[in-house]
């Protein structure tokens, strides 16, 4: 046990591979997350702010993911007005028909560094810019383009005519994606695949079709 509490804790394969250092693990800076007190191998990610976590919640049964913030009191400070606009922002949607990520508890924990702000908000997939990514940068399916554009301007008209709230940091890394949009590269293709095929087969049909009509 002691041996499994000083692996290193690896991200999920949508994850930001990079990682966010040792040198902010101290008062002020990052909690140190445990071996068991999360799953291992899942750090969903981390920015300035705080670390992100792939968790179980033992009271629900539920997956979700906790973000535990920076214990520096400028972070704790910013955090709680996150959270109060986040409490809004769920607080009117509470059948979670808004696209929009929910905020679902708040919590705060006494670490080797300070307390740390926590939030638990519903687990989602990966990031639009894990998804630019993925496509290498050449562009994303229209498709899939028309899908997303549509539920974030959906989710901004939401906070914004409803609750009064204007989102400043709009950015790839700031919109996440439900679990059926991760796989719908793989759909994509082989619909494309398909398709392919089906063209393939019809120009045989054609071929065939002229060779049987020559004199």
């Amino acid at each position: 046990m002691q041996e499994e509490s000083k692996m290193e804790q690896q991200q999920l394969p949508w994850a930001d591979n990079n990682d966010e250092g040792r040198e902010n693990y101290k008062v002020g800076g990052y909690h140190p997350v445990q071996i068991g007190e999360v799953f291992n191998n899942r750090k969903l990610g981390w920015g300035h702010f705080s670390t992100v976590w792939f968790c179980l919640d033992n009271k629900t049964n539920l997956y979700v993911a906790l973000k535990i913030v920076r214990s520096d009191p400028s972070y704790t400070s910013t955090a709680k007005d996150e959270i109060e606009l986040l409490k809004k922002i769920s607080g009117h949607d509470p059948e979670f028909k808004q696209p929009v990520c929910h905020l679902l508890d708040t919590f705060e924990i006494i670490g080797p560094h300070g307390t740390h702000v926590c939030m638990v908000f519903e687990a989602l997939g990966t990031n639009l810019l894990s998804l630019i990514r993925l496509y290498h940068y050449r562009g994303i399916p229209l498709p899939i383009v028309k899908y997303i554009a549509k539920q974030v301007l959906e989710a901004l008209d939401y906070i914004h005519r409803d609750l009064k709230i204007i989102h400043t940091d709009l950015k790839p890394e700031n919109i996440l994606l439900c679990w059926p949009v991760v796989f719908a590269p793989n759909k994509l293709k082989k619909k494309k695949d398909k398709l392919k095929e089906q063209e393939k087969n019809s120009l045989k049909d054609k071929e065939n079709q002229s060779a049987a009509q020559t004199p």
